[in-house]
């Protein structure tokens, strides 16, 4: 291809010398009719010895390679068409086989390759259409099938949730919260997720006359204590064994529902680790295990103590402080009362 764009680019150069070496060959007096003037001259003489049979025969072979020759350089003469539009493709042929190479690898070699590499991924991605309908078909079936289960989960879910404000409600009323109302609100999400199509968020109204709000942000510290208590008791025979922490449960009980509160204490740590911080005896009577908190003034500074109470009289006396203030014959005997009520006298 080159060697052609080269002979296209010079065709007026190459044509002028085919034309002189012709000339010098067949014109008259040419190389062609000198040799066969000497051949014939030769071959007068040719029978009066073998040199110069030999001579002649030489010159009768370079005339016949030189008509030869003559008869070529003609064809090619007339093979040179110095068409520019020929000229033109050729060089812009050219000049993609080196972008392709300069791209692919530097050489025709590293060009075949790749295009061999190509090829095996077209031949690859031939059904390609077909696959991608089949995938896009099973998509769009496993969508449905994904719909119909969160929208199986959502029903389940609120089945449950009615259930569950009935038990939470119950509990909260022995609770010595029965204006509390509690609720499960639901919200779609944009999209299902691993948890569903919607989003569950537990809602209080701890006092007549107030809207429903989140529980965060709804229960002071005692009521979600109580919320939270009676939403264990009401999954206990469902919710994870961990460890579970009260603090301000006491808040604005007493009496009759300290006990209840003090009830259900009891038989939660009956089935896991119960921590509870509480100043009513009633509640820490259930305890197995008790540790008071003692505040001491230390020059300008406040310091908390931790002590265990591990002898029986000890945790006597704190439950008869807790009860009357002070550990008179009388609040003894009431604290023994009340622990040996509870199981806590152990």
């Amino acid at each position: 291809m080159r060697e052609r764009r080269d002979v296209l680019a010079n065709a007026e150069k190459i044509t002028s010398a085919l034309a002189i070496a012709n000339a010098s060959l067949e014109a008259e007096d040419g190389v062609v009719d000198s040799l066969g003037t000497a051949a014939t001259a030769l071959g007068t003489i040719a029978r009066y010895g073998e040199s110069f049979a030999t001579l002649a025969a030489a010159l009768g072979v370079l005339q016949s390679d030189a008509n030869d020759l003559a008869a070529r350089i003609a064809r090619e003469t007339e093979a040179i068409d110095a068409d520019p539009v020929e000229l033109e493709a050729l060089a812009a042929r050219l000049d993609a086989i080196e972008r392709l190479k300069k791209k692919y690898g530097g050489s025709i070699a590293a060009v075949h390759a790749t295009r061999a590499e190509f090829a095996a991924l077209l031949e690859r991605d031939a059904g390609r259409d077909a696959r991608v309908a089949t995938l896009e078909a099973s998509c769009a079936a496993l969508e449905v099938e994904l719909r119909e289960r969160a929208t199986a989960l959502g029903i389940a879910r609120r089945r449950a949730a009615s259930e569950l404000e009935g038990l939470v409600a119950a509990e909260l009323t022995a609770l010595a919260m029965p204006a509390a109302r509690f609720s499960v609100a639901f919200e779609a999400l944009e999209r299902i997720g691993a948890g569903g199509a919607e989003r569950a968020e537990l809602r209080l109204s701890p006092n007549p006359g107030e809207p429903e709000r989140p529980l965060a942000k709804s229960a002071s510290g005692g009521e979600l204590s109580r919320v939270l208590l009676a939403l264990i008791v009401a999954l206990a025979d469902r919710r994870e064994r961990t460890a579970l922490v009260f603090d301000e449960i006491d808040a604005g009980i007493g009496g009759a529902t300290a006990l209840v509160v003090g009830t259900r204490l009891g038989r939660l740590a009956g089935a896991g680790q119960v921590i509870v911080v509480t100043h009513l005896a009633q509640i820490a009577a259930w305890a197995q295990a008790h540790v008071v908190l003692r505040k001491r003034d230390v020059g300008a500074t406040t310091q908390i103590e931790v002590e265990a109470l591990d002898a029986h009289e000890e945790r006597h006396a704190e439950i008869a402080r807790m009860l009357a203030g002070n550990t008179s014959a009388v609040a003894l005997e009431h604290a023994a009362a009340l622990l040996a009520g509870t199981g806590g006298a152990a």
